[in-house]
């Protein structure tokens, strides 16, 4: 099962959503305990980084993560959760968790003034992939538009980790991988059927087990502790045919796609996987990633 981890700083709504359309179990707990029996976490972030450090600290999910990482268990960070596992971030001039060398940088740091663009970078952009790429991007093609809503910039050490990057007036690391940790700087699970099928490949090993016992979906809440607990052994179903409420409005793949509604947001959202290369986004629709204050990520 996956854990999503709630330390108050994550955008957790969005992944639940995204876990729920493939047919993934999940659990989502604020209590470091009620995860440590799960076979993969996911860690989301939502604000700025030293909020995040703080939130984390607060918690006790700083130490439960370090030790998680450490025993070689699977880790996927999402946008600030893909930052704060290195050293520091100039975001709040923080000491981040320093699970790898590097640092966080603000794009105004990083780029040539001829290369300037708009702050923070949101919107869709393409992946180009280096260094092997990386399993959980197994039957998405290269140069795939994802989603982003970020400031600051991973700069690792050791440039080899980055597995994927896309161009924002300087080379902008969106995917690192070392030991069992991989990290988005993007959001998958705003990144339409795409994002799905990255999602899916995090949590293969369930669906494989689910479809050997054959089970069924079931949905509980364990209302003492306020974990929403998502159950499903059934195989997943394919990606070309998952659709993701969550993605920002306004994004259309292909001339057949089918329509889902986001009634959170009363928008119209359009998604055919099996045409990415002739996808069309609107950079400036975002859904509900909508920057905050004091950070400008999502």
């Amino acid at each position: 099962m996956t854990g999503i981890v709630d330390y108050n700083a994550g955008n957790i709504r969005s992944v639940e959503r995204a876990l729920h359309a493939i047919q993934a179990p999940y659990v989502v707990s604020k209590n470091p305990r009620e995860l440590a029996l799960c076979s993969r976490l996911i860690f989301p972030g939502d604000g700025d980084a030293a909020y995040a450090m703080s939130q984390l600290k607060r918690t006790g999910f700083d130490s439960f993560l370090a030790d998680w990482v450490a025993s070689q268990k699977q880790l996927l960070g999402i946008c600030v959760g893909s930052q704060v596992i290195f050293e520091y971030s100039e975001e709040g001039d923080v000491q981040c968790l320093g699970f790898v060398k590097g640092a966080i940088r603000h794009f105004s740091s990083l780029w040539e003034e001829e290369h300037a663009r708009k702050v923070p970078h949101m919107g869709w952009n393409d992946l180009t992939y280096v260094n092997g790429s990386s399993p959980l991007f197994d039957g998405v093609a290269e140069h795939t538009d994802v989603y982003f809503v970020h400031s600051y910039v991973i700069q690792p050490e050791d440039k080899t980790i980055v597995k994927a990057y896309v161009d924002y007036g300087v080379r902008v690391p969106s995917c690192v991988s070392f030991g069992s940790v991989t990290a988005f700087q993007f959001h998958p699970e705003k990144s339409g059927s795409a994002g799905l099928r990255m999602l899916q490949n995090f949590c293969k090993d369930d669906f494989a087990r689910g479809a050997a016992s054959g089970t069924n979906t079931a949905r509980s809440t364990d209302t003492s502790h306020g974990t929403n607990i998502s159950h499903n052994a059934s195989a997943a179903p394919s990606a070309s045919t998952s659709h993701d409420a969550s993605a920002p409005a306004h994004c259309t793949h292909g001339a057949d796609a089918s329509h889902s509604a986001d009634t959170s947001h009363g928008t119209n959202i359009s998604h055919n996987a099996s045409a990415p290369a002739h996808c069309t986004h609107n950079a400036s629709a975002s859904g509900s990633s909508t920057p905050r204050a004091g950070g400008g990520q999502c």
